[in-house]
């Protein structure tokens, strides 16, 4: 009996279940040989067909090169975008009404192809994010292992269809069909299933669910702005409202927090409130007004935001921002009285 890499028969491999049927698909192309030349758009449609899938590939390629680097939004937005465009391209196939007998085998080929990248590109990031999750079986390894192998045979596959697709006696596409690999060429599987699954599972991953709360921009009315000098001047005013924009630059969504606003002034004087600042979801921001806080014309005054941490997350230099500003004196009016 043949056994893989790890020891276990091979006949036990989800992409190995469809190799006989493979085998006859290979076998009616070569039958199909003799059949009349098919129409001479087919070929050029599906070459433009795997051209979308030939993108998604690349950038999921050198995602997987460099896994201990990518976060947890990336990895799936990167294989989202994977899995519409193959499931797209999968439908193409589906719809096509009567194609030409000496297509029929070619187009089953490639389906079985773009079947296997998709279950193992959403594999691979679901077991990923178990492990960053907290997931501490053992199978998680072997699932990921299959996942990786379900890559490969993908990648295996569609070097059979384009084989195929040129001996086959049908119009050939106008351009070359594109190379497509979801994995990097010569990927060690087995060893990198142990790295890849230690690099999501140590602390600070950055495939882990976390919030990052951070206060994104500070702005008061009236507005200040930068004087010649690059100190912010105020208006004359006597009351100064401060909003401050609280994002959440993480990938899970936060809990509810606060933001405290201290105004300090040159004269020792200090007042300050807080406010609540509600859960937000990933990416989200929102904008939280205070009520006006009292300032005197021709004072320099520091303002302090502090925004407290949400449950779980880490002191970080955007949570809190120091800012300097100065209250500019009212403007004095004369007037003259004539004949005086």
């Amino acid at each position: 009996m043949i056994h893989d890499a790890f020891g276990r028969p091979a006949q036990r491999r989800r992409w190995l279940l469809p190799l006989g049927l493979v085998t006859l698909l290979l076998v009616a192309i070569g039958l199909s040989q003799a059949a009349t030349p098919s129409s001479p758009l087919l070929a050029e449609d599906v070459r433009s067909q795997v051209m979308q899938v030939s993108r998604r590939a690349d950038v999921f390629r050198d995602l997987v090169s460099r896994m201990g680097s990518v976060d947890r939004v990336e990895l799936q937005t990167v294989t989202d975008e994977a899995g519409v465009r193959l499931a797209e391209v999968r439908a193409y196939i589906a719809e096509l009404e009567d194609p030409p007998p000496e297509f029929v085998a070619i187009l089953a080929l490639l389906d079985l192809t773009l079947e296997s990248w998709e279950r193992g590109t959403s594999g691979f990031t679901e077991h990923l994010l178990a492990a960053a999750d907290g997931d501490e079986s053992l199978g998680l390894s072997d699932m990921l292992v299959d996942d990786l192998l379900e890559l490969r045979a993908g990648d295996r596959l569609y070097a059979e269809v384009v084989q195929a697709l040129a001996a086959a006696d049908v119009t050939q596409p106008v351009s070359p069909m594109p190379d497509v690999r979801f994995l990097p060429e010569g990927y060690p599987i087995a060893p990198a299933v142990q790295t890849l699954l230690g690099q999501a599972r140590v602390n600070g991953s950055p495939l882990a669910l976390d919030a990052a709360l951070a206060v994104e921009q500070v702005t008061t009315v009236p507005e200040w702005v930068l004087d010649t000098g690059g100190t912010l001047v105020v208006d004359a005013a006597e009351e100064l409202v401060v909003r401050v924009v609280v994002t959440n630059a993480g990938n899970a969504t936060s809990e509810a927090t606060v933001v405290t606003v201290e105004v300090v002034g040159g004269d020792g004087s200090a007042q300050s409130a807080s406010l609540d600042v509600p859960s937000l979801d990933a990416k989200a921001k929102t904008t939280v007004t205070f009520e006006p806080l009292a300032v005197t014309p021709g004072r320099s005054y520091s303002l302090i935001v502090r925004l407290a941490l949400a449950p779980g997350e880490s002191e970080t230099a955007d949570n809190s921002r120091t800012l300097s500003f100065r209250v500019n004196e009212g403007t004095v009016t004369t007037t003259t009285t004539e004949g005086g």
